[in-house]
Parts: C-alpha cells; sequence; structure tokens
C-alpha cells in the first residue's frame, strides 16, 4: 500500500471505501499502515452525515420572541460539540459551516468545518444562558448590545452559504467599497467589494466578532451602494 499517514490525519482503505481511518497515535516516522497496525490499534470511524447547523430550521423567518443572541467563544475545536449540546437542549443556534469537497482514495467526501473558527451564536431566554455560559466546552459567554445588526449580518451569511457556491473565510478584514447586489440570486445584499486575482470578492461582514465571508462574483453585477440599500 502506497499510503502514508501520520497523527490526525484521515485514510481510506481501498477495501472499504465507505470508512474512514484514524490514527490515534504520533509517531516517529512516516509507515505503511500496514506496518502501523503491528504498532497500535486502529479506531474506525464511519462518514457520517452532515450535521444540523442551525436550529430551528425555520431560525431566521422566526418572529421577535424575546429571546436575545449571544455568542458563545469556545474552546479550540469544540464548535460541533457545542451546537450538539445546545440542539439538544432545545436553545436556538447558528454554526455557519463551509461546504468543502476534499478528494481521498478516489472517493469525493464533503467536509462541513465551521466558517468562523471558535464561534457559535445562540439565542437565548434568560433562563437559558445558564446552559451556554457554564459549559466547560465554552471559553466565554460574548452578550450582544446591537441586536438588529447581528441579526442582518447573520442572515446575509446564510443567503450567501445557502447558494452551495465555494466560499472564504476572511479572518483580517479591510475597507472596501460598499456595493450592492443588482442582479443574480443575491439582488438586493449589500457587502463590501475587493479586488481579487480574476475578478472581484464579495464580502460580508459579522461586525461582531471583526470576521466574515466572501464569494467571487461577476463585477458587472455588482452596483454602488446607498444610504437606504437593504442590508437583508
Amino acid at each position: 500500500m502506497e499510503a502514508l499517514y501520520r497523527f490526525g490525519t484521515e485514510i481510506v482503505d481501498p477495501e472499504r471505501p465507505d470508512t474512514l481511518i484514524f490514527a490515534p497515535f504520533r509517531p516517529r516516522w512516516f509507515c505503511p499502515p500496514i506496518v502501523s497496525q503491528t504498532l497500535t490499534r486502529f479506531v474506525e470511524m464511519p462518514i457520517l452525515d452532515a450535521e444540523q447547523d442551525q436550529y430551528p430550521p425555520d431560525l431566521f423567518r422566526m418572529a421577535d420572541d424575546g429571546h436575545r443572541w449571544v455568542v458563545a467563544h469556545t474552546r479550540p475545536r469544540q464548535e460541533k460539540a457545542v451546537a450538539r449540546e445546545l440542539l439538544a437542549a432545545g436553545v436556538p443556534f447558528y454554526l455557519p459551516c463551509d461546504r468543502r469537497r476534499v478528494k481521498v482514495r478516489a472517493k469525493i467526501v464533503v467536509s462541513r468545518p465551521p466558517l468562523f473558527a471558535g464561534y457559535v451564536f445562540a439565542r437565548v431566554a434568560e433562563g437559558d444562558r445558564g446552559r451556554v455560559q457554564f459549559n466547560p466546552r465554552v471559553a466565554s459567554l460574548l452578550p450582544v448590545a446591537d441586536q438588529p445588526a447581528l441579526w442582518d449580518d447573520l442572515r446575509r451569511v446564510r443567503r450567501i452559504l445557502d447558494l452551495g457556491e465555494p466560499v472564504t473565510a476572511e479572518r483580517r478584514l479591510e475597507p472596501g467599497t460598499r456595493v450592492t447586489m443588482r442582479q443574480g440570486p443575491l439582488t438586493g445584499l449589500t457587502g463590501t467589494i475587493v479586488k481579487a486575482a480574476g475578478g472581484f470578492k464579495f464580502v460580508v461582514r459579522v461586525d461582531f466578532i471583526r470576521q466574515g465571508l466572501s464569494i467571487v462574483v461577476d463585477g458587472a453585477a455588482l452596483g454602488l451602494a446607498t444610504a437606504s440599500a437593504s442590508e437583508t
């Protein structure tokens, strides 16, 4: 077998393409799986279905019910675990996830990593704050003063992700020209445009966490934003 792997790497057994094999140790060398099996015990991990990234499904169509957005700043790699626990507790949440197609041993696998590492957006009643704040997977709970602004930002993120097109997480946002999409499925959406190799990137910001996402667009679909432009 030609495949080599190291700690934290998932590989596919050619004889069982629907199963990922995970190496739970960190060897000092790289070696073929057939050799490594003599060194340690493996944990076989089935390829899981996509998890729910928001609850309830009509979260962005809900009327004002007195709940307030808070932002859970999670411990490293705990975003999905926190989302699962919120789902089990019936607490509304949103965990924006990227969609990446990865080729592993001639098999296309779709992974759904969190778009904004370390953040889960929860909508809580006053009595539910403790479910989030005292979760051991949560490092801190951030209150949100401007609730309508966060609503608008998250709705725009959701609208872009619903297209199913490749997006890029923007960790360090730079100032740019405010524009509005004039045609296509994002018509009416307002964001920032920045020049990119091969075209333009339409950037939607989540100002509260100072991050955002971008999607490559045709410059002909853009127009300068006006003061009354919609941001939903």
